[in-house]
């Protein structure tokens, strides 16, 4: 009960002409930037270890093995807060938002919101650049104790 009204009276500070509504927007904006600064590093990783396991370690769970399932509750967790996020705070703001703007086609992109489908799908590219990273280190690391220094240095370089 006294979540809900909690909720209940940050939604009515949403309400135009509140002295509060804009340093309450930009806390809402500022949240949105730091979450969108932590979760690609999310399915970055995760991308890059989907991909290495499968391929390099047979499917078995080899990188990071200890804290696998802490990191998917951990991601289960980011990704149920920033839903709960974009349903009672971005999606009222820009309900609200709309129902003032009268010129809206609600056509527009959300501005508040986070895309998380989106957003993962977007990170493909870096995640195969970082299994790309990943491995070239590997590779430099065998080429260097195999006494392989100038091949190694080569793969490194190529990173620096």
């Amino acid at each position: 009960a006294e979540e809900i009204s909690l909720r209940e009276s940050t939604l009515e500070s949403l309400q135009l002409g509140n002295p509060g509504e804009d340093r309450f927007r930009q806390r809402v904006e500022h949240w949105r930037e730091y979450a969108l600064r932590f979760l690609p590093q999310i399915y970055i990783l995760r991308g890059a270890i989907a991909s290495i396991n499968p391929r390099y370690f047979e499917g078995q769970e080899v990188l990071f093995p200890a804290e696998a399932e802490g990191f998917d509750q951990l991601l289960a967790l980011v990704e149920k807060l920033v839903g709960n996020y974009n349903e009672d705070l971005a999606g009222s703001i820009e309900r609200v938002e709309e129902l003032f703007d009268e010129t809206s086609d609600g056509s527009q992109q959300s501005r508040l919101t986070v895309d998380l489908a989106g957003l993962n799908e977007n990170l493909q590219g870096a995640a195969r650049e970082q299994v790309s990273y990943l491995v070239d280190m590997a590779k430099a690391d065998a080429l260097g104790i195999l006494g392989e220094s100038r091949q190694a240095s080569e793969l490194v370089d190529r990173r620096v």
